[in-house]
């Protein structure tokens, strides 16, 4: 009977502290606040900043907050555990976070309930930005199409073209443009059109490139209208 007594006693104890621990791990008061600094070091107004403890999970509404007109944000309501804090301002040309650059652009932080709060300086740098000017060969019509930005065997992103592009800096990115009734466009030599070449951009630098593509042939007569 006192083994049944004892290992009872020991059963809860162990359940309790199980359920401490949890609590701890899941009490909802965590803040962080910062800074956010451009590449030139000035702040920045009205960048999206959120804390999130890895790109891989869902980003659908993370806790997130927007920079003041010093730069300044605060995020507030958060489980004490380890967060990488990200920020961006896309219409500015400093990019979305994105899995396969990870490190760029962020902070990492730890909440704990020694310390539930803390404060990071983010420091941002911009993409290099492509514009593409998108036509029929051989009429000189505007044609919509879609582009595919790749590092090959690492990273690849794509959608419909909406200018500018941007693109992760100092980064050998493959460029290909396609477009139904089109052959595919690929980012090439000028000298020899077959051999796609990767496109490499400093931070800020900004590209624009005239896109033509040709038609696609069919039955051995041109897709041309």
């Amino acid at each position: 009977m006192r083994l049944f007594w004892f290992s009872a006693a020991f059963v809860v104890a162990s359940s309790l502290g199980v359920h401490a621990q949890t609590a701890v791990g899941s009490h909802a008061d965590g803040r962080i606040t910062g800074t956010v600094l451009g590449q030139d070091g000035q702040p920045i107004v009205g960048a999206y900043v959120m804390a999130v403890e890895s790109l891989h999970q869902s980003l659908d509404n993370p806790p997130s907050a927007k920079s003041d007109s010093k730069g300044q944000f605060q995020i507030s309501g958060l489980p004490l555990r380890n967060y990488h804090v990200y920020a961006s301002k896309t219409q500015d040309g400093y990019p979305n976070a994105d899995p396969a650059y990870d490190e760029e652009n962020q902070s990492a932080i730890a909440l704990s309930q020694d310390r539930p709060s803390a404060s990071v300086v983010i420091s941002i740098r911009k993409a290099g930005i492509v514009r593409l000017d998108v036509a029929d060969k051989a009429t000189g019509k505007r044609v919509s199409g879609r582009y595919k930005l790749s590092v090959p065997r690492r990273w690849e992103t794509g959608g419909e073209i909406s200018n500018p592009l941007l693109i992760h800096p100092w980064t050998d990115v493959m460029l290909e443009v396609s477009a139904k009734g089109y052959k595919t466009w690929f980012y090439s030599d000028p000298s020899n059109a077959s051999q796609p070449l990767p496109l490499r951009l400093a931070p800020g630098e900004q590209k624009s490139l005239k896109v033509e593509l040709e038609p696609e042939e069919s039955n051995g007569t041109s897709a041309i209208p």
